[in-house]
């Protein structure tokens, strides 16, 4: 999370997408971080000869990256950040867009714009979206 309406996840207990900086969100979305927490690094590379050089490294982290983690990925890779456009050709034979003008654009915050709002002023997720 970097800026405001960058991140977004959804509320288990409303079912509202809490934007950042938006709605009382703050920039951290709401989360406090505990600042004793220890990630330290080691690293060592050694040059064997001018074409070799062995490397190797120890971290600790709290980030589990971009598979499996349940925080990070999931505020930066749903709405109102980003979104899957499926357009389909009304008849399997024809075009939906060419190379050149190349597919409309779509702006995830506008799909969430348009929804219905919760009891705390937030969007609702929209059907079939996670």
């Amino acid at each position: 999370m970097n800026g405001k309406d960058k991140s977004g996840y959804q509320s288990l207990s409303t079912g509202e997408v809490l934007i950042t900086g938006e709605n009382g969100v703050s920039l951290n979305g709401n989360e406090k971080t505990a600042l004793t927490h220890f990630a330290p690094r080691l690293g060592i590379a050694y040059q064997a000869d001018p074409k070799t050089v062995i490397r190797t490294g120890y971290g600790r982290s709290y980030d589990v990256g971009v598979f499996g983690v349940s925080f990070g990925h999931n505020v930066t890779q749903n709405l109102p950040v980003l979104a899957n456009q499926s357009l389909n050709p009304a008849n399997p034979w024809l075009a939906v867009f060419t190379l050149n003008q190349g597919p409309p654009s779509l702006d995830p915050t506008t799909i969430l714009a348009s929804q219905p709002k919760g009891s705390t002023g937030n969007p609702i997720l929209p059907n079939g979206s996670s």
